[in-house]
């Protein structure tokens, strides 16, 4: 039987502190929920459904997750629910700024809704548009 976690903020952040300071390392919600104390479904749902995650718990998460800039692996997110916040953008070209003013708007829209854009470039070819 583990101990109580009563104690364990100053703790957490100094191991949020050490995940922050590893230089290119990538930090995974495992690594936040062991900092956390908690399970790593308690960390997602503190971050997609925070209603269901008591407050207290909640902010504990939010604060690892700001300390250690973590950031959610979207892809492993869609895999997980079979859905997916991905738009693809396919493009003839990008060498011409006729199409840059459309895309940026495309993926700020997008981006503020939650929405990521993958760019695709087909070329001109109706081969790489189907």
């Amino acid at each position: 039987m583990s101990a109580p976690r009563s104690g364990q903020d100053k703790q957490s952040g100094d191991e949020a502190d050490g995940f922050a300071e590893e230089a290119g390392a990538s930090v995974t919600l495992e690594n936040v929920a062991r900092v956390v104390g908690v399970t790593a479904m308690t960390v997602s749902r503190a971050m997609n459904r925070p209603e269901l995650v008591r407050e207290e718990t909640r902010q504990r998460v939010m604060d690892v997750v700001r300390a250690t800039s973590y950031v959610p692996n979207l892809l492993a997110g869609a895999l997980a629910s079979n859905k997916n916040r991905l738009v693809a953008l396919l493009l003839p070209t990008i060498a011409t700024s006729i199409f840059t003013d459309m895309v940026q708007a495309m993926m700020s829209t997008l981006s503020a809704s939650g929405y990521q854009t993958l760019l695709g470039l087909t070329e001109y070819l109706p081969e790489r548009e189907e």
